[in-house]
């Protein structure tokens, strides 16, 4: 089956499930999209604002060195629900730009190579996305601040997807909302391991 093709939400938000804490076959590190860009909500898989408040701010006592080891980021987001999130990223791989990323992976040229692909896309259709429709949808946690913001609207949404050598499987390494300006709608896809440039758009 073609990697291009139109996906549906629930097929999406299956296989977000079905690659969280599963290592990569490109990088050998575990996909994260829902642990961390994906708020729990009545017990469902996802983070906790206390949890996205420790991963960008300092504990006591701790060095930033110290901070970095155990993965602290200086910005971390997240949707308000894993069901924003599976139809985020839906939405971004039905897009013009998400299908003709997508068509890499299907170009039998590149079918030997380990492949990484990262989207960008603003998003266009899904309500509480839209800037203009007046519901939050972006949680917020940086250093600056031990409270997690969460007044903005999602602009966009970035993909990061991997595929073996000859793999038939779409791997979700993590998919995160964008605040601020609606990103411009961009792609690339690299093969590693050395990062060489593969194709962009």
């Amino acid at each position: 089956m073609p990697f291009a093709k139109r996906y549906e939400y629930f097929e999406v938000r299956t296989m977000l499930q079905g690659a969280e804490g599963v290592v990569s076959p490109v990088t050998g590190q575990a996909a994260h999209s829902r642990i961390l860009h994906a708020k729990s909500v009545a017990g469902s898989g996802g983070t906790q604002d206390a949890v996205m408040v420790d991963r960008t701010n300092l504990r006591p006592g701790e060095s930033g060195r110290a901070a970095r080891g155990r993965g602290s980021v200086p910005t971390s987001s997240a949707f308000p629900n894993l069901l924003q999130q599976g139809s985020a990223a839906c939405e971004a791989l039905n897009s013009p730009t998400g299908q003709a990323a997508l068509a890499v992976f299907d170009d039998p040229a590149h079918l030997g190579s380990n492949l990484r692909l990262t989207i960008n896309v603003p998003i266009t259709r899904e309500m509480g996305f839209l800037p203009a429709s007046g519901a939050p949808s972006l949680h917020v946690s940086t250093r600056a601040s031990t409270v997690v913001d969460k007044t903005q609207n999602t602009s966009g949404v970035r993909l990061i997807i991997d595929r073996a050598a000859a793999g038939l499987v779409m791997h979700i390494q993590t998919c995160i909302p964008l605040g601020g300006a609606a990103p411009a709608a961009t792609w690339n896809v690299i093969s590693k391991p050395g990062d060489v440039a593969v194709a962009n758009g």
